[in-house]
């Protein structure tokens, strides 16, 4: 018992290096894609404008992301137009009180099932986008983790 409470208090300690990492890791591939998003490619723009509305590697700036999206929109690239239409969109009013009494209960609305690997809302254009940027987070941790093994090497 003594064994495994040295144990978990050992990988207690040693996940604070990573989740360090790992921020640096989100803050390093902001900057890749800030630097390719200033070439004026409208993709690498669109993916800048998704790191700064989700807070990838920076502050969560909707504004900001909006901006990125409009520069990605004047090239005529479609996701991003999808995306400042979403963002136009009104938000919806805020969920009724299941406990109220007096509030009339909205009728339930037939739901088609569809066999599409999509979450419900998200485009498959959005879809495809989504998993290119995580193919990117995972190439930037992994060269993230090449460097620090050859870090490793060289202090050995």
């Amino acid at each position: 018992m003594k064994k495994l409470k040295i144990f978990v208090i050992i990988l207690g300690l040693m996940a604070a290096p990573f989740a360090a990492c790992r921020a640096d890791a989100a803050t390093g591939l902001f900057a890749v894609q800030m630097k390719l998003a200033l070439k004026g490619k409208p993709h690498d723009q669109y993916f800048l404008g998704v790191m700064y509305e989700e807070g990838l590697g920076a502050d969560v700036d909707i504004k900001s992301a909006r901006m990125w999206y409009e520069k990605s929109a004047r090239q005529n690239y479609t996701l991003a137009i999808k995306k400042l239409k979403q963002l136009d969109k009104p938000k919806p009013a805020p969920k009724r009180n299941p406990f109220s009494a007096t509030e009339n209960k909205p009728k339930k609305k037939n739901i088609v099932r569809t066999t599409t690997k999509t979450k419900p809302g998200i485009s498959k254009e959005e879809l495809a986008a989504r998993k290119e940027l995580e193919r990117k987070r995972k190439a930037w941790r992994k060269a993230m983790a090449k460097q620090a093994q050859y870090a490793e090497d060289a202090f050995e």
